[in-house]
């Protein structure tokens, strides 16, 4: 009597538990099919692994956005978002966030809250820098900056040991730190089409990055 009495306690206990996420591999995430209505999405929130609300004439992210605690892929291209909020970091679980075509004109720090970012666009924006809280990121694999104002990277960025592929083309680039003692050694491309970069510092990044396929 007193074993099924535990027993049931515990039922009971597990059934009250939130559904956790489990972190999807890359390869697994691609296979998920998106939710692509909020109001569809809030009738199941546990079940909601990727939301796209691309072009969806949104000024701001919806606050219910955030209560998706498993969400792993949120798309919010082609908007009229001017930035990213605190709540962000509410989606813990978070791996790609894309923010291509909207009104940013700074990189948020809030995006240093969301520690297993492997994809992170901010294409088509207006941003003039990227700042040393790039290197909070430090699952990253992909970053798409290409079509914005970039006159200056900082040099943490070279610090993203995970980091495949980087799109930096359509900016204002003269120059793009890079050292020796860089940790890209998983780089497989870096495009810098229509920067300003000089044939000097096209031979450094060459020198630098041996394994890496470099567009200019």
């Amino acid at each position: 009597m007193m074993l099924y009495k535990y027993f049931g306690t515990f039922i009971c206990w597990m059934v009250a538990l939130p559904l956790n996420a489990q972190l999807l591999s890359a390869k697994a995430l691609q296979k998920v099919k998106p939710f692509v209505s909020l109001e569809t999405a809030l009738k199941a929130p546990d079940q909601v692994i990727k939301l796209d609300l691309w072009n969806a004439d949104l000024a701001s992210i919806p606050k219910e956005v955030f209560q998706l605690k498993n969400l792993q892929a949120l798309n919010l291209n082609f908007n009229q978002l001017k930035d990213v909020p605190a709540e962000i970091a509410q989606l813990k679980y978070l791996q790609e966030l894309r923010l291509g075509h909207n009104q940013l004109t700074s990189y948020s720090a809030h995006l240093s809250a969301l520690p297993h970012l492997r994809v992170l666009d901010l294409h088509g924006n207006r941003l003039a820098n990227i700042p040393a809280a790039i290197a909070k990121l430090p699952l990253l694999e992909e970053l798409h900056l290409h079509e914005n104002q970039l006159t200056k990277i900082n040099a943490a960025w070279t610090t993203l040991a995970k980091l495949r592929f980087v799109n930096l083309s359509e900016n204002q680039l003269k120059a793009l730190s890079i050292t020796a003692q860089h940790s890209l050694k998983h780089l497989n491309m870096l495009i810098l089409i229509k920067n300003r970069l000089k044939k000097k510092q096209q031979k450094q990044l060459q020198k630098f990055l041996p394994n890496t396929t470099l567009r200019f």
